[in-house]
C-alpha cells in the first residue's frame, strides 16, 4: 500500500464512523454498496492534494481516481488539486485542450500555476473556464499572457471577470478565434480589442 492510499483508508474509515448517512459519489457507481476499494479512490479524488502524484498508486487505481476527476471539475478545489491532476493529465491525455468548467473551487492562483507549466501553456489551443466562479481578472490575464497559443477561450459564467480581462485577452491572445463570454457581467462592455480577429463571439442576447 501506498502511504497516499493508507491516509485514504483511514480518512474512508473516519467517515463512515462519523456520518453513515453521507452519500459517496463513486465514478460508475449507481446504487449499492461502495466497496473499500470505491470509498478510498472516491476520497483521493475530492483530496488530490494529499498525493504527491496520482502515479504513485497502484495503476487500476490511478485510472479510477483520474476518471473520477475528469468527470467532474467540481472536486478540483484548490491549487494544489490542479497541479496533481494538470501533472496525469499531461501524461495521459491531450495538453492541446482543456476543460475545468464548473470547478467551482479553482482561484486565480491556480490559473498562475496552469500560465507557467510550459507542458500546457506552450501547447494549450482551447481552455474552457466555464462557471468557474473563483476566477477574477488577475487570473484570466494570467493566462492571457502566459498561453499565447489560445484559439478557443470559454469564460461563460465568470461573473468576477471585466473589461481588465477583456483588454488583456486583446492585448495577447492575437490567435484567438472563439471567445464565449455568456452570461459574463462584463458582457456589455463589448471587448473591441479582440472583434478583428474573431471568428466567433458568445454574448448573451440581452447585452
Amino acid at each position: 500500500e501506498t502511504r497516499a492510499f493508507s491516509m485514504a483508508l483511514d480518512a474512508v474509515t473516519e467517515i463512515v464512523e462519523i456520518d453513515t448517512a453521507a452519500e459517496v459519489q463513486l465514478p460508475g457507481e449507481v446504487g449499492g454498496v461502495p466497496s473499500l476499494q470505491e470509498l478510498v479512490c472516491g476520497w483521493l479524488a475530492r483530496h488530490l492534494h494529499a498525493l504527491e502524484e496520482i502515479d504513485a498508486l497502484p495503476p487500476h487505481l490511478a485510472e479510477t481516481v483520474r476518471n473520477a476527476i475528469q468527470r467532474d471539475r467540481s472536486l478540483i478545489a484548490c491549487e494544489g488539486d490542479l497541479a496533481v491532476w494538470l501533472a496525469a493529465v499531461s501524461a495521459s491525455g491531450d495538453a492541446t485542450r482543456l476543460s475545468l468548467r464548473w470547478a467551482a473551487g479553482l482561484g486565480d492562483s491556480a490559473l498562475l500555476l496552469l500560465a507557467r507549466r510550459p507542458e500546457w501553456s506552450r501547447s494549450l489551443v482551447s481552455l474552457d473556464l466555464g462557471f468557474c466562479e473563483e476566477v477574477t481578472d488577475e487570473g484570466v490575464s494570467s493566462i492571457a499572457e502566459g498561453v499565447l497559443g489560445l484559439e478557443v477561450l470559454v469564460l461563460a459564467g465568470c461573473r468576477r471577470c471585466g473589461d481588465r480581462s477583456a483588454a488583456a485577452i486583446g492585448r495577447h491572445l492575437r490567435r484567438l478565434r472563439c471567445l464565449n463570454l455568456a452570461a459574463w457581467r462584463a458582457a456589455q462592455s463589448r471587448p473591441v480589442h479582440v472583434r478583428s480577429h474573431l471568428l466567433s463571439l458568445g454574448v448573451d442576447r440581452s447585452s
